[in-house]
């Protein structure tokens, strides 16, 4: 009830994208859509956070780089700086992987997939919209940065392409 009285003044007011943060790790405990967030995603500590999102960026593009240097992928490209990866595929276009703090997750824009949010579970980054109120993944395999990601690398490159996770 809280939360449909919230969302109805939220939209009236135009103000959905600065209350997010709110729902997310305060009063409500749900996502903008209405799913539960794990405790164990909520409880992540902002230290932890930054390590394992700093350590994934800079290994995904040190992976990238090697991956496109040894096998003449002239045309690709990979930037990372200041939490944002930027990932040019010719074939395919554009990617942006960067950390989002407030929300302790990793945001991917692909032109592939669309936009993805990934939160720190259980050592992975898992698709944040995979993950039930109980704590159950479904489909690990498909909704991890690093395999949705290396799927599309392989897909754009016509070269088959794995993160050293």
């Amino acid at each position: 009830m809280l939360t449909q009285l919230l969302s109805r003044h939220i939209k009236r007011r135009n103000l959905s994208n600065r209350v997010n943060i709110i729902y997310r790790h305060y009063s409500i405990g749900s996502t903008t859509d209405g799913r539960i967030i794990s405790q164990e995603i909520k409880d992540l500590p902002l230290g932890k956070y930054h390590h394992a999102a700093d350590s994934t960026l800079e290994n995904m593009t040190e992976d990238l780089e090697r991956f496109f240097e040894n096998n003449s992928l002239n045309t690709c490209d990979v930037e990372y700086t200041s939490g944002i990866l930027s990932l040019q595929i010719p074939k395919l276009g554009d990617y942006v992987i960067n950390k989002q703090p407030p929300n302790k997750q990793i945001w991917l824009s692909s032109p592939l997939s669309g936009p993805k949010r990934f939160d720190y579970y259980r050592g992975l980054w898992i698709d944040s919209r995979t993950i039930d109120s109980a704590g159950q993944i479904t489909d690990v395999l498909e909704n991890t940065l690093h395999d949705l990601l290396a799927k599309e690398v392989s897909k754009g490159t016509g070269l088959p392409f794995q993160f050293n996770k």
